[in-house]
């Protein structure tokens, strides 16, 4: 399943468009990079304006895939595009509030999370890394607990036959 996201759009819904676009966009690939750790999908952005040197066109930005409007068009575009020329439009998940690009994409089978909805699941994958995160902490002091117990114990019974063997 591929998540194809619309860049601005979800930028746009965190609360207001951040002036400084390069931040908004890291901030997204952050949050988009902790979304696919916690769920193994693969996710492709598509962002509108001029190419972010530290974004470029097609790089994998901590397993993001970036790419951006094509010169003198704009991203909704670009999704449509990719959505037309895929073999398994069915596989796509589109990631958008806008009507119009919801609307041509679901008609050629694409599935629709609203940008809204995915904010909320952009929540709950960080929820669940942490939680992850707490319980593989509490495993690492368990295990490192349990193998110094037994560490110990080995150490008495070693102890003990040499002793043994003395006698």
């Amino acid at each position: 399943m591929l998540y194809l996201i619309d860049g601005n759009n979800i930028i746009g819904g965190f609360g207001s468009l951040d002036p400084d676009l390069h931040k908004a966009r890291k901030r997204l690939i952050g949050e988009l990079a902790t979304f696919i750790a916690a769920t193994k999908q693969k996710v492709r952005v598509v962002f509108d304006g001029a190419q972010d040197p530290d974004f470029p066109e097609g790089a994998r930005i901590k397993s993001v895939h970036v790419s951006y409007a094509k010169s003198g068009s704009d991203a909704d575009h670009r999704i449509k595009d990719i959505v037309r020329r895929s073999t398994s439009p069915r596989d796509i998940t589109v990631v958008s509030s806008d009507r119009e690009l919801v609307s041509s994409v679901a008609a050629r089978g694409a599935k629709i999370v609203s940008s809204r909805e995915f904010r909320h699941e952009l929540h709950t994958a960080r929820e669940k890394l942490r939680l992850a995160e707490k319980i593989n902490l509490s495993q690492k002091i368990d295990v490192d607990e349990w193998m110094e117990f037994f560490l110990e114990k080995k150490k008495k019974s070693l102890g003990s036959k040499s002793s043994t063997k003395v006698k």
